[in-house]
């Protein structure tokens, strides 16, 4: 969970995470790395979701295409 002010962004599925409590993130940063299931035909799938404090919001409108 990363926070940007009132806002919290959550990843989850993450084998190895790359970041630490405190540490200060840049955008496009690399923060940790996708579980595959090979027994799901090599799946990766990454959960994401944006939150306004206790609010959770659409992450479509926030992404960059």
């Amino acid at each position: 969970i990363l926070r940007h002010g009132q806002y919290l962004t959550v990843y989850s599925n993450l084998v190895d995470v790359l970041v630490k409590k405190g540490d200060v993130v840049s955008i496009r940063q690399n923060l940790g790395r996708i579980y595959t299931d090979d027994s799901d035909d090599s799946k990766t799938t990454l959960k994401f979701q944006i939150w306004k404090e206790s609010q959770k919001l659409n992450p479509e409108e926030w992404l960059v295409r």
